[in-house]
């Protein structure tokens, strides 16, 4: 929660929670709009409900999916991990062509 952020913040600073729930990547831009003008550091947490739609692909049911995965079969553990790395992979490459 926001609030337990805005209790451990030094004094002087300030903490807003932009999420929406059920954003996509795609929406991105559309949060982004909503960053406050003097922000200095943003704290992002994307792609998790693209992975939950995009679970099907991989057999696993989007409602029992955790995000690192906790598999007890060691070989759909990999899948899964390597399925998560690849997301992962195109959200920071894209991110830092945007610092580019």
């Amino acid at each position: 929660m926001v609030s337990q952020v805005r209790s451990l913040l030094p004094v002087g600073w300030a903490a807003s929670l932009l999420a929406v729930d059920g954003s996509m990547t795609v929406n991105i831009p559309d949060q982004v709009r909503l960053v406050p003008k003097d922000c200095t550091y943003l704290v992002l947490s994307v792609g998790g409900n693209n992975a939950l739609v995009e679970a099907s692909r991989l057999g696993i049911s989007p409602f029992g999916m955790i995000y690192n995965g906790c598999f007890p079969d060691q070989s759909f553990q990999r899948i899964a991990s390597l399925a998560l790395a690849i997301f992962n992979d195109v959200i920071i490459r894209v991110a830092v062509e945007q610092l580019s």
